[in-house]
């Protein structure tokens, strides 16, 4: 009778680890894997929540009335910098909690003025300015090119999306500068 009990006081022990587990899992995973973070700004409006950020000689403006330089609507942004430094416009973004997933992130840019190439680039940062990923783009002409980048995501997190515009340390280069639009997070599980 002693060993039944003693199986019985083992699979009791079993059983509630597992239950244990279980439901550590649950409260971990507070949302669901098929999780979806999708995030859209056509610059169409003014909303709070957006900074600039400058070091040197540079200007950034936000435009919402015209329709003859924006890729959609009548919004987007024209950054421009001359000499060594960076313009940026930045947002900070909530991401869902994903088991396996990834996140794109990308906009539409094209040259403002400057000589080709000028090179657009997407950073994606945690609150405390490290790097998740980033990507540069040159820029060749009028034409939209994308500027995008994509990177896992577990965890739910903030992170900080910088469409960014460096500087060259050459003065023959002089300004340069792009036009952009149509940002757009998207992040699935997977």
């Amino acid at each position: 009778m002693s060993r039944m009990r003693r199986r019985l006081g083992l699979a009791t022990k079993q059983l509630l680890a597992i239950v244990v587990a279980t439901a550590s899992v649950g409260v971990l995973s507070v949302a669901p894997a098929y999780a979806v973070t999708n995030y859209v700004q056509g610059f169409e409006t003014q909303v709070t929540g957006w900074s600039w950020g400058l070091i040197g000689q540079g200007s950034g403006d936000w435009y919402t009335d015209r329709c003859d330089l924006a890729l959609t609507g009548c919004g987007g942004v024209i950054m421009t910098h001359q000499s060594a430094g960076y313009t940026a416009l930045y947002t900070t973004i909530h991401l869902s909690t994903m088991i396996r997933g990834t996140c794109y992130v990308d906009y539409r840019a094209r040259i403002w003025t400057g000589l080709a190439p000028v090179t657009a680039s997407i950073e994606v940062l945690t609150p405390s300015g490290n790097f998740v990923t980033w990507n540069d783009v040159d820029l060749w002409g009028a034409n939209w090119q994308i500027v995008g980048t994509q990177f896992s995501q577990t965890v739910a997190r903030d992170v900080k999306i910088r469409m960014m515009l460096y500087g060259s340390s050459d003065p023959r280069v002089g300004s340069i500068g792009f036009d952009f639009d149509d940002l757009r997070l998207r992040c699935r599980a997977g």
